[in-house]
């Protein structure tokens, strides 16, 4: 069995990485990166059996952890969208709130655009690419307990650098900043740091 890993951009011009694993060998046997999105049906082609796994920029997905009532009810779940209506700079109306893990009163909740979400449901749909989970790259890093992963999609100051914090913590964006609010993250409250692609030393 093979997966196909594939990570779209915000805009139908941004370029998109994707990999193919082989469950069989346990190793990644291809991979690359399409200059922008109209690349996508090459995929279906290289790996026409492959289960899709689709990925997308955590600087489009809030993460949120909401602090529930005790024994809260269906109820309270429907009202998490107002409950997060002022830390969200999106429209609620306009957006789309998907349900992590409840541990105990505290209940995860990833927030995204329903815009943004129906361009990369179309863009994969139009070349006979369907996946059931949208994963934001944020927490598709490894975690564990008091590490940071990172992970840079390119060598410029320009390029994607992903960032995972927590179990249901991290932040996306563009190399030169990202590196800057990392630093000081890690001034005040000292971690590991997992790197998965060639970096500059974290100091």
């Amino acid at each position: 069995m093979e997966k196909l890993a594939i990570r779209l951009g915000s805009t139908p011009h941004d370029p998109v990485h994707w990999l193919v694993w082989s469950d069989t060998e346990k190793e990644i046997i291809a991979s690359g990166e399409l200059p922008d999105i109209d690349g996508l049906a090459q995929l279906r082609e290289r790996a026409p059996n492959a289960e899709v796994v689709c990925i997308v920029p955590g600087c489009d997905v809030v993460l949120k952890t909401v602090q529930l009532p005790a024994r809260a009810n269906r109820k309270v779940l429907n009202a998490i969208p107002f409950m997060l209506e002022d830390e969200v700079a999106s429209d609620i109306a306009k957006s789309f709130f998907a349900f992590g893990k409840r541990i105990g009163d505290s209940q995860q909740v990833a927030v995204v655009l329903r815009e943004q979400l129906e361009f990369w449901q179309e863009a994969l749909k139009q070349d006979d690419l369907y996946c059931d989970l949208l994963v934001p790259d944020t927490l598709a890093l490894p975690y564990s307990e008091n590490t940071i992963s990172v992970l840079s999609l390119g060598r410029h100051e320009q390029s994607a650098f992903i960032v995972r914090a927590g179990e249901w913590a991290g932040y996306q964006g563009e190399k030169s900043w990202i590196l800057m609010l990392l630093e000081k993250q890690l001034k005040t409250k000292p971690q590991s740091v997992l790197t998965y692609s060639e970096q500059q030393q974290i100091e």
